[in-house]
């Protein structure tokens, strides 16, 4: 309960200090999961600190047939975990794109390649309960290429 106390004080202060500088709040966005494994969605201010926001959301990378428009479930919310830092530090210089990371020896919790997408997202809130994160397209043309919406229960 305190960690999600901690992770939604993370995300206030981030909009509050967009807002007070005049802009919507952007953040960077990370999608990245081991092969055989679950996506994981990591929203942070900036590239180098503390995720405002970590979910493991419940599709499988495996899933030869995602559709993202189509697709919904019951994500979970969560800390920061050292397998995570892992990911985020290894993309940490990318500002934009898609990639894998090659799979690493031993027993550090990132074994087998990890699969990215990171991107810049526009943070949009709705309500007390709702969310919405509209992926900024980096040619400036057209909408979103990708939108994520959370709705708490």
């Amino acid at each position: 309960m305190a960690a999600l106390a901690v992770s939604r004080f993370r995300s206030v202060l981030a909009s509050a200090i967009a807002r007070r500088q005049g802009r919507s709040p952007r953040v960077v966005g990370t999608l990245y999961g081991r092969r055989r494994g679950h996506f994981h969605l990591s929203f942070q201010l900036k590239p180098q600190m503390q995720p405002l926001m970590l979910l493991e959301l419940p599709t499988a990378t495996s899933d030869a047939t995602l559709s993202i428009n189509t697709r919904c479930g019951y994500a979970f919310r969560r800390e920061c975990r050292p397998e995570d830092w892992k990911a985020l530090r290894a993309v940490e210089k990318v500002s934009v794109g898609a990639g894998v990371l090659p799979a690493t020896a031993g027993g550090d919790g990132l074994e087998g390649e990890v699969m990215y997408m990171r991107a810049m997202f526009e943070r949009v809130v709705g309500s007390k309960d709702t969310e919405a994160f509209y992926m900024i397209n980096p040619d400036g043309h057209g909408g979103p290429e990708l939108s994520v919406f959370l709705l708490r229960e």
